[in-house]
Protein backbone atom coordinates (compact mmCIF):
# COMPACT_ATOMS: atom_id res chain seq x y z
CA UNK A 1 0.00 0.00 0.00
CA UNK A 2 1.21 3.43 -1.23
CA UNK A 3 1.92 6.11 1.54
CA UNK A 4 -0.88 8.25 0.09
CA UNK A 5 -3.28 5.50 0.40
CA UNK A 6 -2.27 4.78 4.18
CA UNK A 7 -3.36 8.38 4.83
CA UNK A 8 -6.71 8.64 2.41
CA UNK A 9 -7.72 4.89 4.89
CA UNK A 10 -6.89 6.58 8.18
CA UNK A 11 -8.94 9.73 7.17
CA UNK A 12 -11.54 7.72 6.22
CA UNK A 13 -11.35 5.18 9.32
CA UNK A 14 -11.73 8.13 10.97
CA UNK A 15 -14.68 9.54 9.40
CA UNK A 16 -16.55 6.52 9.77
CA UNK A 17 -15.91 4.89 12.78
CA UNK A 18 -14.75 1.57 11.12
CA UNK A 19 -11.58 0.47 8.79
CA UNK A 20 -12.01 0.11 5.89
CA UNK A 21 -10.91 -3.63 4.25
CA UNK A 22 -10.62 -2.71 0.53
CA UNK A 23 -6.82 -2.95 -0.69
CA UNK A 24 -7.17 -0.18 -3.38
CA UNK A 25 -8.84 3.73 -3.83
CA UNK A 26 -11.18 2.59 -6.00
CA UNK A 27 -12.72 0.38 -3.68
CA UNK A 28 -13.22 2.48 -0.92
CA UNK A 29 -16.54 4.15 -1.61
CA UNK A 30 -18.24 1.50 -2.54
CA UNK A 31 -17.18 -0.48 0.86
CA UNK A 32 -18.39 3.07 2.66
CA UNK A 33 -21.84 2.92 0.90
CA UNK A 34 -22.00 -1.06 1.79
CA UNK A 35 -21.77 -0.64 5.35
CA UNK A 36 -24.89 -0.07 8.56
CA UNK A 37 -22.79 2.40 10.53
CA UNK A 38 -24.79 5.16 11.52
CA UNK A 39 -21.67 7.17 12.84
CA UNK A 40 -21.49 9.71 10.05
CA UNK A 41 -23.46 12.04 8.26
CA UNK A 42 -25.73 10.10 5.31
CA UNK A 43 -27.95 11.81 2.88
CA UNK A 44 -30.34 9.20 1.65
CA UNK A 45 -32.18 9.28 -1.66
CA UNK A 46 -33.04 13.12 -1.42
CA UNK A 47 -33.98 14.60 -5.02
CA UNK A 48 -34.24 18.23 -5.37
CA UNK A 49 -33.26 21.03 -4.04
CA UNK A 50 -35.25 23.30 -6.04
CA UNK A 51 -36.69 26.48 -4.07
CA UNK A 52 -34.59 26.82 -0.77
CA UNK A 53 -30.67 26.02 0.41
CA UNK A 54 -30.47 23.12 2.52
CA UNK A 55 -28.04 23.48 5.25
CA UNK A 56 -27.24 20.01 7.04
CA UNK A 57 -26.68 19.39 10.86
CA UNK A 58 -23.05 19.15 9.90
CA UNK A 59 -23.33 22.91 8.77
CA UNK A 60 -22.97 21.66 5.33
CA UNK A 61 -24.66 24.08 2.89
CA UNK A 62 -26.48 22.60 -0.42
CA UNK A 63 -27.49 25.60 -2.16
CA UNK A 64 -30.47 25.71 -4.71
CA UNK A 65 -30.77 24.67 -7.56
CA UNK A 66 -29.26 21.21 -7.12
CA UNK A 67 -30.09 17.56 -7.67
CA UNK A 68 -28.62 14.28 -5.13
CA UNK A 69 -30.07 10.98 -6.55
CA UNK A 70 -28.87 7.60 -4.16
CA UNK A 71 -27.11 7.95 -1.49
CA UNK A 72 -24.19 10.08 -0.41
CA UNK A 73 -21.42 11.16 2.76
CA UNK A 74 -21.07 14.70 3.52
CA UNK A 75 -18.16 15.77 5.52
CA UNK A 76 -18.50 19.31 7.83
CA UNK A 77 -18.32 22.77 6.48
CA UNK A 78 -18.67 21.72 2.70
CA UNK A 79 -20.62 23.73 -0.03
CA UNK A 80 -22.47 22.25 -2.91
CA UNK A 81 -24.15 23.98 -5.82
CA UNK A 82 -25.65 26.28 -6.97
CA UNK A 83 -26.78 23.61 -10.21
CA UNK A 84 -24.61 20.85 -8.58
CA UNK A 85 -25.61 17.18 -9.54
CA UNK A 86 -24.33 14.40 -7.73
CA UNK A 87 -25.42 10.53 -8.51
CA UNK A 88 -24.65 7.13 -7.60
CA UNK A 89 -23.40 7.57 -5.03
CA UNK A 90 -20.52 9.84 -3.73
CA UNK A 91 -18.18 11.21 -0.64
CA UNK A 92 -17.78 14.82 -0.11
CA UNK A 93 -15.34 15.46 2.59
CA UNK A 94 -14.70 18.35 5.11
CA UNK A 95 -14.56 22.02 3.69
CA UNK A 96 -14.96 20.95 0.03
CA UNK A 97 -16.42 23.33 -2.45
CA UNK A 98 -18.56 22.15 -5.72
CA UNK A 99 -20.15 24.19 -7.40
CA UNK A 100 -22.01 23.72 -11.15
CA UNK A 101 -20.75 20.09 -11.55
CA UNK A 102 -21.60 16.79 -12.06
CA UNK A 103 -20.28 13.65 -9.47
CA UNK A 104 -21.11 10.64 -10.63
CA UNK A 105 -20.01 7.19 -7.83
CA UNK A 106 -16.88 9.45 -6.76
CA UNK A 107 -14.85 10.55 -3.82
CA UNK A 108 -13.54 14.10 -3.26
CA UNK A 109 -11.36 14.00 0.15
CA UNK A 110 -11.21 17.57 2.20
CA UNK A 111 -10.57 21.10 1.53
CA UNK A 112 -10.77 19.42 -2.53
CA UNK A 113 -12.33 21.90 -5.06
CA UNK A 114 -14.63 21.77 -8.38
CA UNK A 115 -16.40 25.29 -7.89
CA UNK A 116 -16.73 26.08 -11.75
CA UNK A 117 -18.61 23.69 -14.30
CA UNK A 118 -16.79 20.15 -14.04
CA UNK A 119 -17.29 16.60 -14.35
CA UNK A 120 -16.19 13.52 -12.04
CA UNK A 121 -17.10 10.18 -12.66
CA UNK A 122 -15.88 6.81 -11.44
CA UNK A 123 -12.94 9.29 -9.19
CA UNK A 124 -11.06 9.12 -6.38
CA UNK A 125 -9.60 13.09 -5.63
CA UNK A 126 -7.34 13.60 -3.28
CA UNK A 127 -7.24 16.52 -0.58
CA UNK A 128 -6.00 19.55 -1.46
CA UNK A 129 -6.96 19.40 -5.11
CA UNK A 130 -8.12 21.84 -7.30
CA UNK A 131 -10.47 21.44 -11.24
CA UNK A 132 -9.94 24.29 -12.71
CA UNK A 133 -13.46 25.05 -14.94
CA UNK A 134 -14.29 22.83 -17.50
CA UNK A 135 -11.53 19.84 -16.53
CA UNK A 136 -13.30 16.62 -16.82
CA UNK A 137 -12.82 13.42 -16.19
CA UNK A 138 -12.92 10.56 -18.66
CA UNK A 139 -14.61 6.88 -17.08
CA UNK A 140 -15.05 5.11 -20.37
CA UNK A 141 -12.88 3.39 -22.59
CA UNK A 142 -13.96 4.04 -26.18
CA UNK A 143 -13.45 0.53 -26.97
CA UNK A 144 -15.88 -0.49 -23.45
CA UNK A 145 -12.87 -2.99 -22.16
CA UNK A 146 -12.51 -3.23 -18.91
CA UNK A 147 -9.80 -0.27 -17.29
CA UNK A 148 -6.12 -0.92 -16.16
CA UNK A 149 -4.24 1.62 -14.11
CA UNK A 150 -0.57 1.78 -13.95
CA UNK A 151 0.63 2.88 -10.69
CA UNK A 152 4.74 3.73 -10.09
CA UNK A 153 5.23 1.55 -12.70
CA UNK A 154 3.24 -0.95 -12.22
CA UNK A 155 -0.09 -2.55 -14.43
CA UNK A 156 -3.55 -3.63 -12.26
CA UNK A 157 -6.49 -4.62 -13.75
CA UNK A 158 -9.10 -2.89 -12.19
CA UNK A 159 -12.43 -5.25 -13.32
CA UNK A 160 -13.91 -2.48 -13.95
CA UNK A 161 -15.49 -0.95 -17.10
CA UNK A 162 -15.91 2.54 -15.51
CA UNK A 163 -13.17 4.09 -13.78
CA UNK A 164 -12.38 7.78 -13.59
CA UNK A 165 -9.03 9.54 -12.47
CA UNK A 166 -7.32 8.65 -9.03
CA UNK A 167 -5.63 11.91 -8.02
CA UNK A 168 -3.38 12.14 -4.70
CA UNK A 169 -3.13 14.77 -2.85
CA UNK A 170 -1.91 18.98 -3.86
CA UNK A 171 -3.19 18.47 -7.71
CA UNK A 172 -4.08 20.88 -9.64
CA UNK A 173 -5.71 21.51 -12.95
CA UNK A 174 -5.83 24.29 -15.60
CA UNK A 175 -8.87 25.01 -17.47
CA UNK A 176 -10.27 22.58 -19.89
CA UNK A 177 -8.29 19.95 -19.25
CA UNK A 178 -9.44 16.14 -20.12
CA UNK A 179 -8.11 12.95 -18.00
CA UNK A 180 -8.34 10.21 -19.52
CA UNK A 181 -10.18 7.02 -18.02
CA UNK A 182 -7.78 4.90 -15.84
CA UNK A 183 -5.40 7.71 -15.08
CA UNK A 184 -3.36 8.00 -11.92
CA UNK A 185 -2.24 11.29 -10.90
CA UNK A 186 1.02 11.60 -8.43
CA UNK A 187 1.11 14.02 -5.44
CA UNK A 188 1.85 17.81 -6.31
CA UNK A 189 0.90 17.59 -10.06
CA UNK A 190 0.31 20.47 -12.16
CA UNK A 191 -1.77 20.11 -15.39
CA UNK A 192 -1.36 23.26 -17.93
CA UNK A 193 -4.70 24.12 -18.99
CA UNK A 194 -6.50 22.94 -22.42
CA UNK A 195 -4.53 19.41 -22.49
CA UNK A 196 -5.29 15.58 -22.45
CA UNK A 197 -3.78 14.06 -19.59
CA UNK A 198 -1.73 12.17 -20.23
CA UNK A 199 -0.79 12.99 -23.67
CA UNK A 200 -0.94 10.24 -25.94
Amino acid sequence: MSEQWKVWKEYLNDFAGFELKSEFPWQYLDELLASDEENFFLLDEFDDVTNEDLVLPNNTLIKAPSRIEGEGFFGENSVIGPFAYLRGGFFIGDNVRIGSTEIKHSMILSNSNAAHYSFIGDSVIGMNCNFGAGTKTGNLRLDEKKISIWIDGKKYETGLKKLGVIMEDDVKTGCNVVINPGTYIAKGTRIRPNVTYPPR
